[in-house]
């Protein structure tokens, strides 16, 4: 259900996953429905706002920009779906240090995954490294990393695979993916 208005940060990100669950189950017009109410109620947080340590109003503009890259790269509109998504990471790179981050869904992972669903195994590989600089070991990237290197025939696949079985052992989620976007 909706939050209650007196969560207008909650409210706000639950327009936001819902426009990205939209868009990614291809009901394109439902989800830029959902990306208006995600304006309207992010407009209307107090400019105190916060989530943790971070401005609530710098959270919305990566929430915005993923937001606005799905929509796109769902609607056959990969190059601008890439672009937005590129401008939600300098977004997330910009938010102030906290634990846990403001920001919770590093969006290197839905770039990625969404590079390589177009066939740009290259350029999700540049990446998924970026992103394993900033957070080694990371499970996500690290399956993102691999596939990329087993569709090049690149030897190094089964260290990352490799590295990727042990950072995951202990999970209970599959993937298939580095965002579950991909399809």
């Amino acid at each position: 259900p909706q939050p209650a208005a007196s969560f207008p940060i909650a409210r706000s990100l639950w327009h936001y996953a819902r426009g990205v669950a939209f868009a990614n189950t291809d009901r394109i017009e439902e989800a830029r429905r959902e990306q208006a109410e995600f304006e309207r109620a992010s407009a209307g947080l107090p400019a105190a706002a916060a989530v943790g340590l971070t401005p609530a109003a710098d959270v919305m503009a990566e929430a915005r920009g993923m937001l606005a890259g799905e929509i796109a790269f769902r609607s056959v509109d990969a190059p601008t779906g890439v672009a937005m998504l590129r401008a939600a990471i300098a977004a997330e790179d910009a938010l102030r240090y906290d634990e846990p981050p403001g920001w919770m869904q590093p969006v290197r992972h839905a770039l990625g995954a969404l590079l390589l669903e177009s066939g740009d195994a290259a350029a999700a590989e540049a990446v998924y490294r970026e992103d394993l600089l900033r957070d080694p070991d990371n499970g996500w990237s690290l399956h993102g990393l691999a596939e990329c290197q087993r569709r090049r025939g690149d030897p190094a696949y089964t260290l990352t695979q490799a590295a990727f079985a042990r950072a995951w052992r202990d999970a209970d989620v599959e993937l298939r993916a580095s965002c579950f976007c991909r399809r």
